[in-house]
């Protein structure tokens, strides 16, 4: 991580998790009077919330609202609401994709399957994933209150809760199906174009177009600047987000549990399309293809997932994959040279910085 975004990430990143750990002591004091099993669930959601990550949402709304030269503190409240926001999605996307582990830990659903078990109540799998599923209603709820009740005008706090309908929960969602479907269909008739669509929705715009339109909202001086830096930074949101998944992709299979919190090949065992996947099975043989047409979807045996790999390498899929992401990268940083905003030097840096740290990255 070059050292600017390691300032910025070590400056704001705990002023960021001080108010996610204010707002649930609060929380907390309120469920104490209500019920033991929703104070219990704070204790979990907490714990799950600050557990790890990168903070790169929140983060990266408070780099464009300094980028706006916004100056509020108040600020670090709506960072902490898309943090929130994101580790709720987060758990969807654990139980729908039944993963394990997240951030080095037993990810909610899995937690609560194990609590049931110990405690020896039938169906404890059902039990878990809907204990998850109740603990996500109250993340869900608890992002409106934070943002709701930030130090902003009214309109400003409407504008922002429109964009985490629109560009959060309706884009997110239209992606997630589109993948979803896509995981469930047969590889030979997998689509790379359909593939990368949804990957725009889901990761464009939830990891880096909403939020810096968040910040911009905030922090814009007047309508002019407004409409100018987000013009540009959904841009270069796009193609940061674009990079960001495809590394993401290739980390899902070539990279280490221990570096990535989550097990590796998990992508290849639910069925993922991925550009990766679909690049390898086009550009085979005829036996490496009915093998990847038969492991893409399910369990992994024993040395399955080596050959997975050496696939992907002998047919050009690792490098094809790569050279889209930094093509990608290098679209998002000619696009900075276009920012005209000389009192925020800093801050275009850092988002140099940030598109540079995504092809570097190793979790």
């Amino acid at each position: 991580m070059d050292d600017q975004l390691q300032f910025f990430v070590k400056t704001h990143t705990p002023l960021i998790q001080h108010e996610l750990e204010a707002y649930f002591k609060s929380k907390k004091q309120e469920a104490t009077a209500l019920s033991p099993h929703l104070l219990d669930s704070l204790t979990h959601i907490e714990e799950f919330s600050l557990r790890g990550g990168k903070y790169i949402r929140s983060l990266l709304v408070v780099l464009a609202y300094q980028l706006a030269s916004g100056e509020k503190k108040a600020i670090y409240k709506i960072a902490a609401a898309v943090e929130l926001f994101h580790k709720y999605i987060l758990n969807v996307d654990d139980i729908a994709d039944r993963d394990e582990l997240r951030y080095g830990g037993p990810t909610l659903w899995q937690f609560y399957q194990e609590h049931f078990s110990q405690l020896k109540w039938s169906d404890y799998e059902h039990h878990g994933r809907t204990f998850a599923e109740i603990d996500g209603v109250l993340m869900a709820s608890f992002v409106t209150e934070l943002v709701r009740t930030a130090d902003f005008s009214a309109e400003k706090l409407l504008e922002i809760l429109s964009v985490i309908d629109q560009l959060m929960y309706w884009q997110t969602i239209a992606g997630w199906q589109i993948h979803y479907f896509q995981n469930n269909e047969r590889l030979r008739n997998a689509s790379e174009t359909e593939y990368l669509k949804g990957l725009e929705l889901v990761t464009g715009y939830y990891t880096f177009v909403a939020p810096l339109k968040i910040g911009i909202l905030l922090g814009a001086k007047n309508d002019q600047q407004r409409h100018e830096l987000t013009h540009l930074l959904t841009e270069y949101g796009v193609h940061v987000g674009r990079a960001f998944q495809l590394q993401d992709d290739i980390l899902g299979v070539f990279g280490n549990s221990k570096e990535t919190g989550k097990p590796v090949g998990n992508d290849v065992r639910e069925g993922k399309k991925t550009v990766l996947m679909q690049y390898a099975y086009r550009h085979s043989g005829e036996d490496d293809q009915e093998f990847l047409e038969d492991i893409c979807g399910r369990e992994l045996q024993s040395g399955e997932l080596e050959r997975v790999r050496e696939i992907m390498r002998a047919s050009g899929a690792l490098q094809y994959v790569e050279k889209i992401a930094q093509d990608s990268i290098e679209k998002a940083l000619a696009i900075l040279d276009k920012l005209g905003v000389q009192d925020s030097k800093n801050e275009v840096n850092v988002l140099r910085d940030v598109a540079k740290f995504v092809m570097k990255r190793k979790k």
